[in-house]
């Protein structure tokens, strides 16, 4: 495609908890190639570290943010505030610089980090559990590889169970620190490898050349992609309906 390779800065705080240490990121470099620079956004819930992390990425690339064409940001599943924070401060950059936006899905991402070492007979990405079970997104190849079949895994993201995780036949499931135990224990009863996941600025640039389609659309067009309905919201919605309003 012809935007490919356009400067591009990825934000990727969609799951900060997701692992020890915690870690989000930026990173600026080609739209779907390597990244020239990345930067950690501080964990420090006292102060919003993303937008001068934003800065802090393009200096150290030795770029001017105005230079920036595309805005790619992970979507989700993961944590409310950060992902509504990460879409805002892309809307913003869009915005000021006239750029494109690219949303990926973090499923996608997580997939993609994995490219160097792609198992045979692929692997779930599980997110966002709650409970028993997971959104989990199935890939049965690379979406380095494979992008058509990204987009098609993506869109099949469901809610699922361990039993439902090992009999989609895949043998490798990655997952965050948050994994439900009955669902780790099923998957590797079942002989699956559970392999911590693995997010950052670098996969959602090198991933974002897939969902490349979005650029030039509205930046009001970019939302989180929740799967499920927040838990902040259902909470929210309960103590209104509790308070007797409706």
């Amino acid at each position: 495609m012809s935007d490919l390779g356009v400067l591009t800065l990825a934000i990727e705080t969609s799951n900060p908890s997701a692992a020890e240490p915690s870690r989000a990121e930026v990173a600026v470099g080609p739209l779907g190639g390597a990244a020239v620079a990345v930067e950690a956004v501080s964990g420090d819930r006292d102060r919003d570290d993303l937008l001068p992390a934003m800065d802090r990425v393009c200096r150290t690339a030795g770029v001017r943010p105005a230079e920036v064409r595309v805005v790619a940001v992970s979507l989700g599943p993961g944590g409310f505030t950060s992902l509504r924070a990460a879409c805002a401060a892309a809307k913003a950059l869009a915005v000021m610089q006239g750029a494109g936006v690219v949303g990926v899905p973090s499923a996608v991402a997580a997939a993609a980090a994995e490219d160097e070492w792609w198992p045979a007979g692929g692997l779930a990405v599980a997110l966002a559990s709650k409970g028993a079970r997971a959104l989990v997104t199935v890939f049965e190849h690379s979406p380095l590889r494979d992008g058509a079949g990204a987009v098609r895994a993506a869109e099949g993201m469901r809610a699922m169970a361990g039993d439902e995780v090992v009999a989609s036949g895949v043998r490798t499931l990655v997952a965050d620190q948050h994994l439900p135990e009955a669902m780790r224990a099923a998957c590797e009863a079942a002989g699956m490898e559970v392999r911590p996941l693995r997010l950052g600025g670098a996969a959602v640039l090198r991933a974002a050349g897939l969902f490349a389609v979005l650029h030039g659309e509205a930046a009001d067009g970019l939302a989180p992609l929740y799967g499920r309905e927040p838990e902040a919201v259902t909470l929210w919605r309960e103590r209104r309906s509790g308070s007797g309003r409706g």
